[in-house]
């Protein structure tokens, strides 16, 4: 493994990161205006935190 490719898996990382921080926003967005979403949404926050 090079350098560059320690790059790439750190940036891929950050990405994914901030692509589920993005996730949890739009999910409490759609919560708030759909009751009927509330339900499943702990499930998901509690495996996505493991």
């Amino acid at each position: 493994m090079t350098i560059l490719d320690a790059d790439e898996n750190a940036n891929s990382t950050k990405k994914k990161s901030v692509n589920t921080g993005n996730i949890r926003e739009f999910i409490k967005h759609i919560s708030n205006k759909r009751e009927d979403v509330i339900m499943p949404m702990p499930k998901l926050s509690t495996v996505s935190r493991k």
